[in-house]
């Protein structure tokens, strides 16, 4: 009895496997598929897989698929996310945050990230953020000379009443009331 226990625990979980035809919801492509038994013995209900491209067809969806290993329903992908290789990014690895930590310097209330080396990759990106005019160094580094009137009315709510400077615009506010 204690061996038949033992046997049953070493089982893989492929030993039984279970068939399931899936049937893409986009161009009817049929693909039978064996899948472990104790996926659907873990779950109560229905049991999500999700089918990648190239799997069954040139399509992405997910299947629910029951304790009794029918399907249920199927469900397309609308966007699928897909991961950034390494000719991509160029060989240029994302900073680790050791390295952004490090070139922060912190005095009192001044904060400033300063990466140093990094300026030259900063200015050659420059020309490639200067396509777009929301990046251009003219539409990011504008000075804008605001009226008392226009600061008041944007910052109206964080200026105290007895505050001198703004006191006349106070004082015709009817928010303040």
């Amino acid at each position: 009895m204690i061996d038949n226990i033992e046997h049953s625990q070493i089982q893989s979980p492929f030993e039984s496997p279970v068939s399931v035809t899936l049937i893409c919801p986009n161009c009817s492509e049929k693909k039978t598929i064996k899948f472990p038994k104790t996926i659907f013995a873990q779950k109560k209900g229905l049991s999500t897989i999700s089918v990648h491209k190239g799997l069954i067809c040139e399509h992405a969806f997910q299947a629910f698929i029951d304790n009794h290993f029918k399907i249920r329903g199927y469900q397309k992908v609308d966007f699928e996310v897909k991961s950034i290789s390494k000719e991509q990014t160029n060989g240029i690895k994302p900073p680790r945050d050791e390295y952004l930590i490090k070139n922060l310097i912190c005095e009192g209330n001044y904060l400033k990230y300063d990466p140093g080396d990094s300026a030259s990759k900063i200015n050659e990106n420059n020309s490639q953020l200067e396509l777009h005019s929301e990046f251009s160094r003219d539409a990011l580094c504008r000075e804008k000379n605001k009226s008392l009137e226009e600061i008041y009315e944007d910052f109206w709510e964080f200026i105290d009443n007895d505050n001198q400077i703004f006191q006349k615009f106070i004082i015709k506010d009817v928010r303040r009331l």
